[in-house]
């Protein structure tokens, strides 16, 4: 099989593991999506010319799984992006409370002790 022709079958798969991820593996998701980013610049970056005609035939049409499958990746990437937006600024309003707190705190502390006398 043609190297760019493998290279996109592996594009395709890690692309499918992205979209199929469990909830909750944040450093997975992370890893899978820096290995389809690279993986997509190399295809970007090769020749097709020396493709025979089958070999362009199932390039095409793996090439539109791809642009199907990339759209989805795309789309949950921007869902993700907006779902650490609003759990950043649920934290940042979680912070301007505590550190209101902690500025009404008593200038000083006094200790009442045992008298003597």
């Amino acid at each position: 099989m043609n190297p760019l022709i493998s290279l996109l079958e592996e594009t395709i798969s890690c692309a499918e593991q992205i979209l199929s991820r469990e909830p909750g593996q944040d450093d997975a998701y992370i890893a899978l999506s820096e290995r389809y980013l690279s993986l997509v610049e190399s295809i970007g970056g090769t020749d097709s010319t020396k493709l025979t005609d089958a070999e362009r035939e199932l390039f095409s049409q793996r090439g539109k799984t791809l642009y199907e499958l990339h759209t989805r990746v795309i789309s949950q990437a921007e869902a993700e992006k907006a779902s650490v937006r609003d759990e950043l600024l649920g934290v940042r309003k979680k912070m301007q409370g505590l550190r209101a707190y902690l500025d009404r705190l008593p200038s000083r502390v006094t200790v009442a002790g045992k008298r003597e006398g």
